[in-house]
């Protein structure tokens, strides 16, 4: 594994090219590493994940969010993914920010007022928070009360 993949992975799996840089990779060897795309990809402009970041987070990130409501919940392990009604892909976008151009089909939108997400630690850069996607997902018209009941029982299970 090399240096970069490496700071990828102490940032979460996502990290942007001045905190990759600050962790002393040049520049331009992140560029050339994230064209060949094996190991290091560009997620949207400044930001890099690891190849094999899972698909659903990817999506949310080149929307300029992260998973939330059901997204989150199931990217966490709290609701199996088959329980969920649709492939729905719920996203969190900060409440200023712009709304995404082309945005594609199944996708529901979130604003929060939350922290930026680029400064989240770990997980927090792929996903809400479990008790803010369980929120999400009890006022969100795209859940069904079946997948809300389903994750609060897996919630009240894991204590």
């Amino acid at each position: 594994m090399i240096k970069l993949e490496r700071d990828i992975d102490l940032l979460g799996g996502i990290a942007s090219k001045r905190e990759l840089v600050a962790r002393d990779n040049h520049a331009e060897s992140i560029d050339v590493v994230a064209w060949y795309g094996r190991t290091v990809i560009l997620v949207r402009k400044g930001w890099y994940a690891r190849a094999g970041t899972a698909p659903e987070v990817l999506s949310a990130w080149a929307l300029g969010g992260r998973l939330a409501c059901v997204s989150a919940l199931a990217f966490r392990g709290i609701v199996a993914p088959e329980e969920l009604d649709t492939a729905t892909l719920h996203v969190a976008l900060a409440r200023n920010a712009q709304r995404p151009k082309r945005l594609p089909d199944n996708t529901i939108l979130h604003w929060t007022d939350s922290v930026p997400f680029g400064h989240l630690p770990g997980a927090g850069r792929s996903a809400v928070p479990i008790q803010g996607a369980l929120r999400q997902a009890m006022t969100c018209p795209g859940v069904s009360t079946r997948v809300r009941l389903a994750a609060m029982n897996a919630l009240a299970a894991a204590g």
